[in-house]
């Protein structure tokens, strides 16, 4: 199965990410998220649940762009 990604914005700050894999990469997913932060010299905060590692169907991450 192809891991995907579906995505909710919750304002003009707030990004609700949720990535799906059989092969549970969520630490790939930070990296996208925090490289394309660096990139684009934007801070940001976030939160990571549910996760695939700890027993969660899918990864999700709340990111609220400081």
């Amino acid at each position: 199965v192809t891991p995907g990604f579906s995505h909710e914005r919750l304002g003009d700050k707030q990004l609700r990410l949720e990535y799906q894999s059989e092969r549970r990469f969520c630490r790939l997913a930070l990296g996208l998220i925090d490289g394309a932060a660096e990139h684009f010299k934007q801070a940001y905060d976030l939160v990571h649940e549910p996760c695939l590692l700890h027993g969660g169907d899918h990864c999700g991450f709340l990111i609220s762009v400081k």
